[in-house]
């Protein structure tokens, strides 16, 4: 069947659903990254980036002690632009807790985490 302004034949438009990858809500990199974590305290989402739909992330550099605590000097490595979601991600970091590492492989270790605020 061909339409009144073209001399193409019409074909019915085929609407693809886009597929949204769900992104992790954190990822951890750099030594820790394959250190089990025992422990983990997930940031509440605040209500008031839920109204404005605000989605950010932030990236925190941590050390964690070889008996599996993260010590409280968390550094921003990459702030989220909002320092209450930052200072939500460093509350509940220092509350994690990782595994004991084997008593010959006694030191600390570093590594980096971002946290996704997300809408859900």
């Amino acid at each position: 069947q061909k339409s009144a302004g073209s001399l193409l034949p019409s074909v019915p438009v085929v609407r693809r659903r886009r597929t949204v990858k769900k992104r992790p809500m954190f990822k951890i990199t750099g030594p820790l990254a394959n250190r089990k974590v025992l422990f983990r305290k997930i940031p509440e989402y605040p209500e008031w980036a839920r109204a404005k739909g605000i989605e950010a992330s932030v990236t925190l550099q941590f050390t964690v002690t070889p008996e599996g605590l993260v010590k409280n000097n968390i550094l921003i490595a990459r702030t989220s632009g909002y320092p209450s979601l930052d200072k939500l991600a460093v509350d509940s970091l220092v509350q994690w807790k990782f595994i004991a590492l084997p008593e010959d492989q006694y030191r600390d270790e570093v590594g980096n985490i971002t946290m996704r605020f997300s809408v859900r």
